[in-house]
């Protein structure tokens, strides 16, 4: 997904008029003096534009109170849900990385396989509007955690799975998933008590 991008192209031209002079008869070529020359000129151009739309757009909820996710992009096992939380969550601990995104994942009887996945390359909720607005999702409903806009998303639903997607600024936005949940029914509420831990850790009253 990419912004458009418009251009602006001005030019200007000047254009050389030659005056001849007439006498009676046969027209006679204008008369030249040495080291005279014709110079044209260039016309000016611009540099083209580039414009970014201002976040947030799609239909995107603004984050009214937007959370500094910095430390917990930097190092999200160690920083996106403190020790307290996570202990009162269940999941054991230390979580572990998974390939190159900024995740944490817990694996635990009580609650299947958590995870925390900052969505650093995209633009918040704002992306997430747009792949609705594409059809991507089959499950869409748009909710709040602790006042922060949130929406389940899950392009194909699955019983014991959920996924919350939350945004703690108009830039960013983490998901907040739970797959195999042992108690089918209880999935999504696993997610939205992970994504309070993330947004009270961050706001540093966890």
């Amino acid at each position: 997904m990419r912004d458009t991008v418009l251009t602006m192209v001005a030019g200007a031209a000047l254009l050389a008029v030659v005056l001849a002079g007439c006498s009676s008869g046969s027209a006679q070529p204008p008369p030249t003096s040495p080291g005279s020359s014709t110079t044209s000129v260039a016309a000016p151009t611009t540099t083209p534009v580039r414009t970014t739309p201002s976040l947030p757009s799609a239909g995107a909820p603004k984050v009214e109170r937007p959370l500094d996710a910095s430390a917990a992009v930097a190092d999200p096992c160690a920083a996106a849900i403190s020790p307290r939380l996570v202990q009162q969550l269940g999941l054991p601990t230390p979580g572990k990385r998974e390939g190159r995104i900024v995740d944490c994942r817990w694996a635990s009887t009580q609650a299947g396989r958590t995870g925390v996945d900052f969505l650093v390359d995209m633009r918040g909720l704002t992306d997430i509007y747009r792949k609705q607005q594409a059809g991507h999702f089959r499950r869409w409903e748009p909710t709040t955690v602790l006042g922060y806009p949130a929406v389940f998303a899950d392009p194909l639903p699955t019983p014991g799975d959920c996924e919350l997607i939350v945004g703690v600024s108009d830039s960013l936005a983490f998901a907040s998933v739970a797959v195999s949940h042992p108690v089918k029914e209880q999935a999504c509420a696993h997610v939205v008590r992970v994504a309070e831990a993330v947004i009270k850790t961050l706001q540093g009253v966890g």
